[in-house]
């Protein structure tokens, strides 16, 4: 056992509450602002993440069908050309 004054013994019991109070106090203030997610927005969330997803597949089938008719196009250019050459 440590061999305090009352004086020391006051002070360091002191400063301890002010630690656990400052602490408790600090609990506090963050449990009262935290950002929680309710099922709401977590439902908007995923709704909006869903249009996003649609969106983006709509995208990639424009493209791909886009890039489908270029390659016939080319293709069927580069063979017209053969075929001009080699009737020739």
């Amino acid at each position: 056992m440590a061999n305090f004054t009352d004086e020391q013994a006051q002070v360091l019991a002191k400063e301890t509450e002010e630690l656990i109070s400052s602490v408790l106090e600090q609990s506090k203030f963050e449990l009262e602002n935290r950002d929680l997610a309710t099922k709401s927005d977590i439902r908007e969330s995923e709704l909006r993440l869903q249009k996003e997803i649609a969106l983006i597949e709509s995208r990639l089938v424009r493209w791909a069908i886009g890039v489908g008719i270029t390659t016939i196009i080319t293709l069927s250019g580069v063979m017209f050309t053969l075929l001009k050459l080699v009737s020739h």
